[in-house]
């Protein structure tokens, strides 16, 4: 199996669980904590293999007590960007990250607050044939995987009760096991900006 799909079975099996006990009548405390959710697409742009790549980021969670989510996050690569190691230019670099997520927030009755997620996960990279390519209906020109683990620190804002926009910086580190084409981690590693807006139930 993918490790990218192996990975979010595993947050989502962990997340219905989580959601199952709080359903539960019986309790093995008395005070239990707050329970709230929120999905939240994003945006990231950073390095990768010496060129700018865009990156469409989804993350959701459970938080518990206002400040502690535990969810996943998955994210692709959108701009069809081509190193400049690569001699045929009718080929881009796709890129694909999914993992867990654990995030703390400080202060989130605040209106500016700010807010750490974290992500360890599995990437995976690979070329692909440009669709102006005569080579488009061909198999993609293999692919390699990746461990990650992705710290960051966002400025976040309420906008509304149920909504808030933030922004900040990531890093993606990876620590080793790339071997692809010409590739290695330290290509894939690197500091990225992120924005996003969070659609939930916070309280």
């Amino acid at each position: 199996m993918n490790p990218i799909k192996l990975t979010f079975a595993v947050v989502l099996v962990f997340l219905s669980s989580a959601v199952s006990a709080q359903n539960n009548s019986q309790t093995l405390f008395e005070n239990t904590p707050e329970i709230g959710f929120y999905v939240s697409p994003g945006l990231q742009v950073g390095p990768v293999a010496g060129e700018t790549a865009g990156f469409a980021a989804f993350k959701g969670g459970v938080t518990f007590a206002q400040q502690f989510t535990v969810g996943g996050m998955y994210s692709f690569s959108f701009n069809e960007f081509t190193p400049s190691v690569e001699t045929d230019q009718d080929i881009y670099m796709d890129v694909q990250l999914g993992g867990l997520l654990l995030e703390y927030t400080l202060s989130p009755s605040k209106l500016f607050h700010f807010t750490f997620p974290l992500v360890v996960g599995a990437g995976e990279i690979q070329m692909d044939w440009k669709e102006s390519s005569p080579n488009y209906n061909n198999d993609m020109l293999s692919e390699d995987n990746f461990f990650f683990v992705e710290p960051g620190a966002m400025l976040e804002m309420n906008v509304a009760k149920y909504v808030r926009l933030n922004a900040g910086l990531t890093y993606r580190l990876v620590p080793g096991g790339v071997d692809y084409r010409s590739y290695d981690a330290a290509d894939i590693s690197g500091l990225t900006a992120s924005f996003g807006l969070k659609f939930g139930v916070f309280e």
